[in-house]
């Protein structure tokens, strides 16, 4: 099983570290891109956030490390 470090920045430039799995971090970064794109998929993936206790509306930035491999995927 592959596991991700994701360092999460907020609004106010503080940064959260969690991790997560493979599944986990596709869905993330679907829903990230999607908040980006269209102001109404906001409320579909708004309960995927606050499942990982994050809120939606102060993540500016995902950055993702593979924790075997070292390679990184930044979403901004």
């Amino acid at each position: 099983m592959t596991v991700f470090k994701c360092i999460v920045t907020l609004k106010n430039g503080s940064h959260t570290i969690k991790r997560f799995n493979r599944d986990i971090v596709e869905k993330l970064a679907y829903a990230f891109r999607c908040k980006q794109r269209d102001p109404w998929l906001r409320e579909r993936y708004a309960n995927l956030f606050k499942s990982l206790d994050l809120i939606p509306q102060l993540v500016t930035k995902l950055l993702f490390i593979n924790e075997y491999t070292g390679e990184r995927l930044e979403l901004a």
